[in-house]
């Protein structure tokens, strides 16, 4: 997305149309609750975040939703109210992600390099992404903007084995080691190869702030159920 036609892409969708959302809701006549889904990427690349964090994207994608964030807080009228919702990755059935692309590599026997690299990420359940948006639906709050995860962040490795129990099968390990690791994903970080960090880096968010919001200790799925219900998913499509 270095493209400048792309990153104008990005904004004429991601800003101009809930700019023109905006101005449409504000034409009605009665009041009117927008939720909306923006993304963790408005914060940057920090690797521990709340909604205290500083936004400072680094992407087009990052700077295109806080532009639309923006828009919402600078300009819906006062008698309508928001929720801007700003998830992580979202994982579940039918997911396009890399996550279904990386788990058939390793189903046709291909080794998982990294089983000794422990990280810690902060996902999201597309179920507890429904259930949220439900409560916000239901519930008469203040207009805000909340981070949205699962209750517990999980390794990509922990990740991976989630998804091959589920059909109680097994993926090939391989270990290398870990400064040699490191070292592969500073060169391609370097290269501009996002790829491994991703990967393998750390995101770590709260949502205490949201579940305070919605009165909820615990969200309806654990990480660990969240994964099993999409490894389930994914064995079928086999």
């Amino acid at each position: 997305t270095n493209n400048q036609n792309d990153e104008k892409a990005y904004f004429d969708v991601n800003h101009g149309l809930t700019s023109k959302i905006v101005k449409w809701i504000n034409d009605a006549e009665k009041p009117v609750k927008l939720i909306y889904l923006s993304s963790i990427k408005v914060y940057g690349e920090s690797s521990e975040i709340d909604e205290s964090s500083e936004k400072n994207p680094q992407s087009v994608y990052g700077r295109t939703k806080l532009a639309a964030e923006n828009e919402i807080i600078k300009n819906l009228k006062a008698y309508h109210t928001y929720h801007i919702l700003e998830p992580v990755m979202i994982y579940g059935e039918e997911n396009k992600g890399n996550l279904p692309k990386l788990y058939n590599f390793l189903a046709k026997g291909f080794p998982y390099p990294f089983s000794n690299w422990k990280n810690n990420r902060s996902i999201l359940a597309i179920q507890n992404l429904s259930f949220i948006i439900s409560e916000f639906i239901k519930k008469d709050l203040e207009s805000d903007f909340y981070i949205v995860a699962d209750d517990t962040p999980i390794s990509t490795k922990e990740i991976i084995e989630e998804l091959f129990d589920a059909n109680n099968k097994a993926f090939v390990r391989f270990y290398l080691p870990k400064f040699f690791i490191q070292l592969l994903i500073n060169l391609s970080s370097k290269m501009g190869i996002k790829s491994l960090e991703k990967l393998l880096g750390n995101l770590v968010v709260s949502n205490d702030k949201l579940k305070r919001a919605i009165n909820t200790r615990v969200l309806p799925h654990s990480v660990q159920s969240g994964l099993q219900l999409m490894g389930k998913c994914l064995a079928n499509k086999k």
